[in-house]
């Protein structure tokens, strides 16, 4: 089955091997895909690759991205996951391309085609959706950081409720105090509200 080739984000897409009715100019010493026995799935995988590969083609990622997915469970063929990658790629699902990429270099091992490529594009990946959590977590507020906070806030709010009170018990003939009057403190504001 022929492989849909697009570098991530570099070019327009180019084909890795020939589809399997036409002839390819490497002889190869493994068994090529089309020396396999055909299997009931096998022509339908194929029209769905064809189909992923035209949409892809005129942009349509989403539609590519299903129909190699599609094509993939039918066949199981690894190659169809280097497609799912670069389809999952172009529509800014990083996870699912991190995925399809990593699932795609284990299943053809170190004579990877695209193999320096996909790895590239495997550490970019990963470096976004570390960059995308870390934007995305809620910041550790520990237990003590909180409590700090909860206490901090009912002091800020009994001194409000308490200048309140001051000011609206305050007698408008009385002076304002004198900066350095001891009564300006709490124990001054405690002493004038017992006085009263």
């Amino acid at each position: 089955m022929a492989l849909l080739v697009a570098a991530a984000h570099v070019g327009g897409p180019a084909y890795a091997q020939a589809p399997e009715d036409e002839a390819s100019d490497e002889p190869s010493d493994e068994p090529s895909e089309a020396d396999a026995p055909a299997e009931p799935n096998d022509e339908e995988a194929r029209l769905l690759f064809q189909a992923g590969r035209q949409a892809y083609d005129q942009g349509r990622f989403e539609d590519a991205l299903q129909r190699f997915e599609q094509a993939y469970e039918l066949s199981r063929r690894p190659a169809l996951l280097y497609n799912i990658g670069q389809a999952a790629d172009r529509l800014r699902h990083d996870a699912q391309a991190l995925e399809a990429f990593e699932h795609y270099l284990e299943a053809t091992g170190e004579d990877a085609p695209h193999r320096r490529a996909v790895t590239a594009r495997i550490e970019v990946l990963r470096r976004q959706l570390e960059a995308e959590r870390v934007l995305e977590a809620p910041p550790d507020t520990g237990r003590g950081l909180r409590i700090g906070l909860a206490i901090g806030g009912a002091v800020v709010v009994a001194g409000v409720v308490l200048t309140a009170v001051l000011l609206a018990t305050r007698d408008p003939k009385q002076t304002p105090p004198v900066p350095g009057d001891p009564s300006i403190g709490i124990g001054g504001i405690v002493e004038t509200l017992r006085a009263r």
